[in-house]
């Protein structure tokens, strides 16, 4: 795993736990009298921070791919180069 997929899933769930401190807290200071139009849901952020870290996790295996075509296509090019002299 790459360090900025880890910091985007290190993120996620510190939000996703705070936000559950934040609603324990809340229900802690209001007792029983907690409104019903308080309500709890982490909506677009999280699925955007998913798509986020698939994102980076995709960006990094195509990087790797490349510099690996690359590393191989510059080998390839330098044994047939010496196979000609």
């Amino acid at each position: 795993m790459n360090d900025e997929g880890f910091f985007t899933l290190s993120g996620v769930c510190i939000y996703v736990s705070y936000s559950e401190q934040a609603l324990d807290l809340l229900q802690w200071e209001m007792g029983t009298k907690l409104p019903a139009h308080v309500h709890v849901s982490f909506g677009w952020s999280l699925v955007m921070a998913c798509l986020s870290y698939s994102l980076e996790l995709t960006t990094s295996f195509l990087l790797l791919l490349a510099a690996r075509l690359a590393y191989c296509q510059r080998h390839h090019e330098s044994t047939v180069a010496l196979s000609m002299a």
